[in-house]
C-alpha cells in the first residue's frame, strides 16, 4: 500500500468517524507524526508501528522543501522532475513551479497564468482542494518518451493532466513545454 492510498483509506474512515481529514493533512505537514497516526484507521495501525509511518510519510520521492533552483542542483530522473512540477500545481504553489519553467516558457507564463491553467482545467472537479498527483502511474507508465512525461492530476472519479517536456537549459533539468487537459 503506498502513501496515497493509507490517505485515502484513513480520510473514508475518518469521515465515518467524524474526525476531520484535513487536520490529518495539516498534522503530516506540521511534521507531527504522532498525532498524525493516532487518526489513522485501526487497520493501518495495525500495519504500521509508529516509527515504521514515520519513515513511511518521511520518504516521499517529492522534495519536501523546495525552493527556487534547488530541485535541479542534482540530476533527477525527468519523472521525477515532472511530478515535483505537478505537485506544485497542486498545491498550489505555482512561483515554485513557475521556477522550474525555461526562460521561453517563463516568458509565456507567470505564476497567476499556471494558476488559471490549472482552476480552469479542473473547474468541474467536485472538491478542487482534494486532488493529487499520480505518482504511481507516472512512475510506472507515465513516460511517453525519453523527455516528455504524462502526470495525472487526480480526485476521487475524476482526472485531469498535464503533459510537460522537459530539457536541460544551461545545465538544469526544467520544463521546456506544457499541455493542460488528457489527450
Amino acid at each position: 500500500m503506498n502513501l496515497k492510498e493509507i490517505i485515502i483509506q484513513s480520510t473514508k474512515a475518518m469521515l465515518s468517524d467524524d474526525k476531520e481529514p484535513l487536520l490529518f493533512v495539516e498534522l503530516l505537514e506540521l511534521k507531527d507524526y504522532k498525532n498524525a497516526y493516532k487518526m489513522l484507521s485501526e487497520s493501518n495501525k495495525s500495519k504500521y508501528t509508529l516509527e515504521e509511518f514515520k519513515k513511511f510519510v518521511t520518504e516521499d520521492p517529492i522534495n519536501e522543501n523546495p525552493t527556487p533552483g534547488n530541485f535541479q542542483e542534482e540530476q533527477m530522473p525527468y519523472k521525477k522532475v515532472a511530478i515535483q512540477f505537478a505537485t506544485f500545481l497542486v498545491r498550489r504553489e505555482y512561483k515554485h513551479a513557475f521556477n522550474m519553467l525555461c526562460k521561453s516558457q517563463q516568458e509565456e507564463y507567470t505564476a497567476t497564468s499556471l494558476e488559471k491553467n490549472m482552476n480552469d482545467m479542473t473547474d468541474y472537479f467536485q472538491n478542487n482542494r482534494n486532488i493529487w498527483v499520480a505518482i504511481k502511474f507516472v512512475e510506472e507508465e507515465g513516460a511517453i518518451d525519453d523527455k516528455c512525461i504524462y502526470v495525472p492530476i487526480e480526485e476521487d472519479g475524476n482526472s485531469e493532466a498535464v503533459t510537460v517536456e522537459i530539457c536541460l537549459e544551461n545545465g538544469k533539468q526544467c520544463i521546456r513545454s506544457i499541455e493542460w487537459g488528457r489527450p
